[in-house]
């Protein structure tokens, strides 16, 4: 099951929340839900009886390994994702990985290219060469074999929205050659009342020419047709908005998203005698058609509010990036030796702005905007681009199975450059040593200490759309991180992780020019807990908790309205994720997640104040065989209490939580 966490950002992103994790297809123009399902059913007759389970067996509780963060599909649980780890988001950052390799991500790879992703803290990154203090997320593209494979799956909701799935493995050349494919269409009905089309297609190949050598290659294409703009709502003061009627949209009918995402990539390993050369080089692009922000701004206490619409020419974001890796593992005086020299580059082409924004006056919040289509007149477009070389050497020390040692340094070179119409190049230039230490320790047979230290060069993301220089790519920023811990696995069913934490960055935010710039210096310092255990066959628990003190320091400039709480950072974090197999019907669990968020200021000067809030998802599956195929029903109600709370964007800027929804899906392995 599924558990909704709540949104860190501004939307109107290509991806909607619901699909962080991806699908990819052909446009609904090509493909439709019912030729999907015709395919499926076909694929009864054509595939082989001896299915191996692929997707029907897919539960995110049973296969994580801690609560810091796992997705499989279509599910995710944990206390972070990609977008948010210990405060900060990994994939802003630039820490996405593909198999362990660096990729630049502009936009999310799809699930019919990846099967799960895993977030790497804490002790989960000890022994992970260069590790980043916001976090790495590392994705693990589908598998394939020697048996060909057939899943479908086919889904209602949320909101009433439908889809279907198809994902296969079929080799091609014994074990040599084979290939993961799949395509989806996905109709759905948003929590904001409007709605999309999204349909995705992806591939990925795997060759084997020899025992030691191996070479995968993906590509993945994602399009979206008509995704209306999620609404965006800001204050006339130091107050939340008032409580509005959700599932009812706000905007005009025809403020469409339309574009599509590409993620292609060929990676490559061979072991030759005692040393390893991995390589890959990826691609992935990020293009919008047309695309509009939805701002109900200045919001009054009775709820008007003043329409703004902003209206975008076609924008594209494309980055080639790649990773060179060599290294050498040996033994020597009975001690374990690896080491490691890797080479990173990325070259990233942004083209933004040139919008017209749109004032359609006072209408209330809860009253949809009903105005007449605009001819649009754009402006020149500013051009943005990233070049940055990294090189690397690390050494890691493992003492048996008592401990381990490692430690990295990294020199990067990072230039961007700024083509803004009718005015001069902005360049930037940074070239920081980028160290790390890490130390792993085996105090007792059942308890694992660890510490690092690491400091990283990392991408700030894009100023928000309720900003003056909106869309506008921030510089990277250099980053800062303590951690230190212990896990303690007293049984094979049970493993506990208290980890504690302190990550400095540059604090980025609105300033009272309404422009997002950095303002100071950003310091998280926590503890966080993770459980998983199965204390009786049948019940699994996947539980975790974060406590910190987000702070504000560091602020230079006087006039700044800037307090000492950073704005959208709740200090309290806690989720419990229940797997439950009845002992009298086995082929039946019952699922339970609760995600609670603490308070948040929502605004610099710590005036306004979002509540904290519960949210509790129920679910069910069913699994049972027709003939000798595996099936799977799973159903599944998020925001059971239908609990309403407003969630902070940025300074001022506000989304309420989705309401209450049910999905169902039926999950088959040909």
């Amino acid at each position: 099951m599924q558990t909704t966490k709540q949104p860190s950002g501004a939307t109107n992103s290509l991806a909607s929340t619901r699909h962080a994790q991806w699908n990819v297809a052909l446009p609904s123009s090509i493909v439709g839900l019912r030729d999907l399902a015709f395919v499926a059913i076909a694929a009864w007759a054509i595939v082989p009886s001896q299915a191996l389970a692929q997707r029907a067996d897919e539960n995110v509780v049973l296969s994580a390994q801690d609560a810091f963060g796992t997705s499989i599909g279509l599910e995710s649980i944990g206390l972070y994702d990609e977008t948010s780890v210990r405060g900060f988001s990994p994939t802003v950052a630039g820490n996405a990985r593909v198999e362990g390799l660096y990729f630049d991500q502009q936009a999310p790879i799809n699930i019919r290219v990846r099967s799960e992703s895993t977030i790497h803290v804490g002790i989960a990154a000890q022994g992970y060469p260069f590790p980043s203090p916001t976090g790495i997320v590392d994705i693990t593209l589908r598998p394939s074999g020697e048996t060909p494979v057939l899943s479908a799956v086919v889904g209602y909701g949320p909101f009433g929205g439908q889809s279907v799935q198809l994902d296969g493995q079929l080799p091609l050349d014994g074990k040599h050659l084979s290939t993961a494919a799949g395509m989806s269409v996905f109709r759905e009905n948003l929590g904001t009342g409007g709605s999309d089309v999204v349909s995705s297609i992806g591939f990925v190949p795997r060759w084997h020419p020899a025992d030691n050598v191996a070479f995968t290659m993906f590509w993945g294409r994602v399009y979206i047709s008509d995704q209306t703009a999620a609404p965006i709502y800001t204050t006339a003061g130091a107050y939340l908005p008032p409580k509005i009627k959700r599932g009812q949209y706000a905007g005009p009918s025809w403020d469409l998203l339309n574009g599509f995402t590409d993620n292609a990539g060929l990676i490559g390993t061979a072991d030759i005698d005692h040393w390893t050369v991995q390589a890959g080089l990826f691609n992935s692009l990020f293009r919008t058609d047309s695309s509009y922000a939805n701002l109900l701004a200045d919001i009054a206490p009775d709820g008007q509010a003043t329409r703004i619409l902003i209206a975008d020419p076609p924008q594209r974001s494309a980055s080639t990036s790649g990773e060179l890796r060599i290294s050498r593992v040996f033994e020597r005086w009975r001690l374990q030796h690896e080491l490691l020299g890797t080479i990173r580059w990325r070259s990233v082409a942004t083209r933004y702005g040139g919008s017209q924004l749109l004032d359609e006056g006072a209408v209330s919040v809860n009253v949809p905007l009903t105005a007449s289509p605009p001819d649009l007149q754009f402006s020149a477009q500013t051009r943005d681009h990233v070049d940055q070389r990294t090189a690397g050497f690390s050494y890691r020390l493992s003492v048996g199975k008592s401990g381990e040692m490692g430690v990295g340094l990294q020199k990067t070179e990072y230039r961007r450059t700024e083509n803004r119409p009718n005015a001069l190049a902005v360049e930037l230039k940074s070239t920081p040593w980028l160290p790390y230490v890490t130390l792993a320790f085996n105090v007792a047979p059942t308890i694992a200490t660890y510490a690092s230290y690491t400091r990283g060069l990392e991408d700030s993301g894009n100023a928000p759309d309720t900003a003056a220089n909106r869309a506008q790519p921030l510089p990277a920023v250099r980053t800062e991180q303590h951690d230190a811990g212990f896990k303690w696995t007293p049984t094979e069913k049970m493993k506990l992780i208290v980890g504690y934490f302190s990550i400095e960055k540059p604090y980025l935010t609105i300033d009272r020019l309404n422009a997002y710039r950095a303002l100071g210096t950003e310091t998280h310092v926590g503890i966080e807990v993770s459980l998983s255990a199965t204390p009786v066959d049948g019940f699994t628990v996947v539980a975790g908790a974060i406590v910190s003190a987000p702070r504000v320091s560091n602020v230079a400039d006087a006039q700044e309205s800037i307090a000492r709480l950073p704005v959208g950072q709740p200090s309290r974090v806690a989720q419990l994720n229940v797997d439950y197999q009845l002992p009298a019907l086995p082929a039946v669990s019952l699922n339970l997640g609760v995600n609670y968020i603490g308070a948040q200021t929502g605004t610099d000067d710590n005036s306004v104040r979002s509540g904290a809030y519960s949210t509790v998802a129920v679910g069910g599956r069913y699994k049972f065989r027709i003939g000798d195929k595996p099936y799977t029903f799973r159903v599944s109600v998020n925001n059971a209490l239908n609990e309403f709370a407003w969630t902070v964007l940025s300074s001022g800027a506000y989304q309420p939580l989705e309401q209450r929804s049910f999905s169902g899906f039926l999950t088959v392995d040909f």
